[in-house]
């Protein structure tokens, strides 16, 4: 889905849904954003199908963490994937900008019939899918962007995606975000994720450890 496409979804969406907006702006004046659920599930729904982008992608309300569900291909093999995951930690610096996710109650099944070794993992069982950071640790040919892997729980680093890691304007938007906000926690309930922010400071809290429990 390209950014254009994401726009016209999401304006799409607040077309239908005008009372958004209101409830954004209230949000806004006490340092939160809040993005209903339902819109996510608009953009889900209607994606632009488009290489490497998750087919049938949905997106549902876990609080204090959200419920994702994809087709994918991995290894040769087409498997129906769902998993619930919640945001530990937030660190913006100049240097890095860092979220660190945790992952739980991740849930396999195959989307089509396959004799590859991961399908006869998946079938019988095997696999144990409550250490999803080892797994993606053990993997070849891990993305650059990958800071830490281990675990429930992964660390991503956005200044070290391709396009991004020797672009230095990306660095200087870092520290400036980093001297004027921070991301205390990210987190949802039935209706909304939301973003509540600080000004300057600490990594965020976030609703990590909830997805463990």
């Amino acid at each position: 889905m390209t950014l254009v496409d994401a726009l016209s979804a999401s304006a799409g969406f607040l077309w239908k849904n005008p009372a958004t907006l209101v409830r954004a702006a209230r949000d806004l004046v006490g340092l939160r954003i809040s993005i209903p659920i339902a819109g996510l599930r608009w953009l889900a729904e209607h994606a632009v199908p488009v290489r490497l982008f998750p087919v049938g992608l949905t997106v549902d309300a876990a609080p204090p963490c959200v419920r994702l569900g994809a087709e994918v291909d991995a290894m040769g093999t087409r498997l129906r994937a769902s998993l619930s995951v919640g945001v530990d930690q937030v660190e913006i610096r100049a240097d890095a900008v860092r979220f660190a996710l945790r992952f739980a109650e991740i849930e396999l099944e195959l989307a089509s019939e396959s004799t590859s070794p991961l399908a006869v993992l998946v079938r019988s069982g095997a696999l144990d899918l409550s250490r999803p950071g080892d797994l993606i640790a053990a993997l070849p040919g891990r993305p650059s962007f990958l800071a830490e892997s281990r675990g429930d729980r992964v660390v991503i680093d956005l200044l070290r995606m391709p396009g991004l890691e020797a672009n230095p304007a990306t660095r200087i938007v870092a520290a400036l975000l980093s001297s004027l906000i921070s991301i205390e926690a990210i987190e949802t309930d039935e209706t909304n994720l939301y973003i509540d922010f600080g000004r300057g400071g600490a990594p965020a809290r976030g609703s990590g450890d909830a997805a463990t429990s």
